[in-house]
């Protein structure tokens, strides 16, 4: 994407925020479509173009009020993100990929074909065996179905992004809105997709899974909710989420998306229940954080008394005065008696 910045003068008008104009130096007068109220004060413009041939202008301000946040109609909820759903929450409800996405990836796999088709083409015309690296130095001449077939899927990845971004962003402010407490796995995106196939990790990257964690921890941030993240390698779907329970079924595998608890009889969805026993977990890591936070505050306020002592890790006039080198720079000896460590002079 091609992008230039502009700053605009705060000693004249540039922005017209009713009829959607702006004047840029260089430039001229351009004209954008406002998506969104412009507030506060207007610092820098961007004007840039995607591969799909769209100009998009987005602005910088500062002085914008923070809207207030919903109040959050459940406790915490349990998040499990995946391949086939982008996510699935402990209450069943499921995020699942937009049905589109599949249609534009088929019409943009097409069309690189075809446009493959031609490049190899060209090559066959200058001698060159399509099979084998392009010689460096070498330049092909595209033809106008060619030019046409670039346009055509650089529109098609545009759109496909579109629906990925989309779908993510309204996951994420859905979950932020609905739960004060949001509990997800610390996944490993890019050793997940390292070790997986091609197809796999194909479906990896696309799934967007490190995206969506950030999107949910600056949202929550913005919001006041609170993100746990458990650790990666806690078995949230192998153990059993009905309470007393705790059955794990060790010999799980990935295709099996259903499975019985021979030890309570409940049916289990591989999604759901690894959902649920996330929210459980996340509840108790932050309940142990809470706890020893509030043990650090207090054993922090003892120290502060009159005659306590002070707090972990930070100096005591004995343990300043323990540094047998210290006086050996200064022209001093250090001389050890018993269990304490003296100057005297040299």
């Amino acid at each position: 994407m091609k992008s230039l910045r502009f700053t605009l003068d705060q000693r004249r008008a540039q922005v017209d925020r009713e009829r959607g104009t702006v004047q840029l130096d260089g430039v001229g007068r351009l004209r954008f479509k406002i998506s969104r109220p412009l507030e506060g004060r207007l610092r820098s413009v961007t004007v840039s173009v995607d591969a799909a041939g769209r100009w998009l202008v987005c602005f910088t301000a500062d002085g914008i009020p923070t809207p207030m946040p919903k109040i959050a109609s459940h406790p915490a909820v349990g998040i499990d993100r995946g391949l086939k759903d982008v996510v699935v929450i402990s209450r069943g409800e499921r995020f699942p990929v937009v049905k589109e996405v599949q249609r534009v990836r088929a019409a943009r796999r097409r069309h690189q074909r075809s446009y493959c088709r031609g490049r190899d083409g060209r090559l066959r015309a200058l001698g060159l065996d399509p099979r084998k690296p392009i010689p460096k130095g070498t330049r092909i001449e595209p033809s106008q179905r060619m030019r046409r077939r670039q346009q055509r899927i650089g529109r098609l990845t545009a759109r496909l992004n579109d629906l990925r971004r989309e779908a993510l962003h309204q996951a994420s402010r859905a979950l932020v809105n609905n739960a004060q407490v949001l509990c997800l796995e610390d996944l490993a995106v890019r050793g997940l997709a390292r070790g997986a196939r091609r197809a796999s990790r194909r479906a990896l990257q696309e799934a967007s899974m490190g995206e969506l964690a950030r999107q949910l921890t600056y949202k929550a941030a913005w919001s006041g909710r609170e993100v746990v993240k458990v650790e990666r390698f806690f078995p949230s779907s192998q153990l059993c989420s009905r309470p007393g329970c705790n059955y794990r079924n060790t010999g799980l595998t990935l295709a099996e998306r259903s499975w019985r608890c021979p030890h309570c009889g409940v049916t289990h969805d591989r999604d759901v229940n690894a959902a649920r026993n996330l929210e459980r977990e996340g509840l108790r890591l932050l309940a142990e954080a809470t706890l020893r936070s509030r043990a650090s505050d207090a054993r922090g306020e003892d120290a502060c008394a009159p005659g306590g002592y002070p707090p972990v890790g930070r100096p005591t006039p004995r343990k300043r005065e323990l540094r047998p080198h210290a006086g050996a720079r200064r022209g001093r000896s250090a001389v050890s008696v018993g269990s304490e460590t003296v100057g005297r002079r040299a």
